[in-house]
């Protein structure tokens, strides 16, 4: 199979139905490409179903297309992250393999029940702001509000900051 003189990670091809690929590997001199469709839309959990040149050249050719540079940096940021988990994993006992999967998949489903406690934290402290802007614009000072709330003028000061 005959293949484009030079090959660079995040060049895009079209074939004969409109589908685009990216080139994602060269693997035993074979080009790999990744379709494409998705990248944009779902950057951290598109498919990574590479497919050889040869088989989406199977019923006609692949023909350049138009780079895209965002793309192309997504890309490049799954293609470091697996080979740092290559790297950890051939560090692991094999044993340890699915617990470790097990154990990432916990820690990450707890880091998004984190990030939704927080965006409800900030969400309470916007509320709470706002009635204290309301208290502070009745009494006329920070200092009056303060000390209907029980609380330090500076504390208040912070509690009305915009975050």
């Amino acid at each position: 199979m005959s293949y484009p003189a030079t090959l660079t990670i995040g060049d895009r091809y079209a074939d004969a139905a409109g589908h685009t690929y990216i080139l994602v590997a060269v693997q035993s001199g074979c080009p790999m490409l990744l379709e494409d469709f998705d990248i944009l839309d779902s950057p951290d959990s598109f498919e990574w179903d590479l497919e050889t040149w040869d088989s989406l050249t199977f019923n006609g050719s692949l023909t350049p297309v138009e780079a895209n540079a965002e793309m192309t940096r997504i890309i490049t940021e799954r293609i470091t992250y697996m080979d740092g988990v290559a790297e950890v994993m051939a560090s692991v006992d094999p044993a340890n393999h699915r617990v470790l999967y097990n154990t990432l998949a916990g820690a990450r489903h707890w880091e998004g029940k984190l990030a939704d406690a927080q965006r409800q934290v900030n969400d309470y402290s916007k509320n709470r702001a706002n009635e204290y802007r309301k208290i502070v614009g009745i009494v006329g000072t920070q200092d009056k509000a303060a000390k209907l709330l029980r609380m330090n003028q500076s504390t208040l000061s912070r509690a009305l900051r915009d975050r």
